[in-house]
């Protein structure tokens, strides 16, 4: 897996229909965007936000995506999905590269970890570019978490290796910061981003979207 690293670029405004969707994103600590990466039609990007409080005891952002486990599908058809690159935070010497399952498949898994305590070089940028995907022109992408996802928190000096927040545990139950998906990626026609604003809203429909535990 070819490692490199990436920039965020300027979103193209995918259509009336997915600026309304993004008001469904609004306070949510963590805001996951799905879209396209500017470059080219059949290329695109993750990027997460956060817009939540720091926990007490920490003083800063480690990273706003510590354990990240996602899942990208194809919808309607079996177009292949190749995750062509991932921030370079996820790469450590003690704990390697992320698991990528199902590479050019219809459905492609990604499990990393960016840790702290100098176990690694955890990307505190806010946002965070966090992985790059292709498919094939006119795909519609599905985007769905999976396992544990967290954030991570640094300068509590109780907690050397970081202090940790999760978004959901390993079996996929809430935890005590929420986060939503916004899925902009585009068409390579404006006049049908419209129809691929009405799958962000759905696929928001199959994601957590309250607040539950502390």
């Amino acid at each position: 897996m070819m490692t490199h690293t990436m920039h965020a670029r300027t979103r193209q405004a995918a259509s009336a229909l997915a600026l309304f969707a993004a008001g469904s994103t609004l306070g949510q600590d963590l805001r996951i965007t799905v879209a396209n990466d500017g470059s080219s039609r059949t290329r695109g990007v993750i990027t997460a936000e956060f817009a939540g409080q720091i926990p007490g005891g920490a003083t800063a952002i480690g990273t706003v995506w510590a354990d990240t486990s996602f899942a990208l599908s194809s919808i309607f058809s079996s177009s292949p999905i190749t995750i062509t690159g991932f921030n370079p935070g996820y790469s450590s010497a003690i704990f390697g590269d992320p698991q990528i399952t199902g590479n050019g498949t219809q459905s492609v898994s990604f499990v990393g970890l960016q840790p702290g305590g100098g176990l690694g070089n955890p990307d505190p940028s806010n946002p965070l570019v966090v992985a790059t995907f292709e498919t094939e022109p006119r795909s519609l992408v599905d985007f769905e978490l999976i396992g544990q996802n967290s954030a991570l928190f640094t300068g509590n000096p109780l907690e050397p290796f970081g202090t940790v927040r999760l978004y959901q545990d390993v079996t996929g139950n809430a935890g005590s910061l929420t986060f939503s998906v916004l899925n902009i990626y585009n068409f390579p026609q404006p006049g049908t981003a419209v129809a691929f604003g009405s799958i962000g809203l759905f696929g928001a429909r199959r994601r957590r979207s309250g607040r539950s535990g502390s």
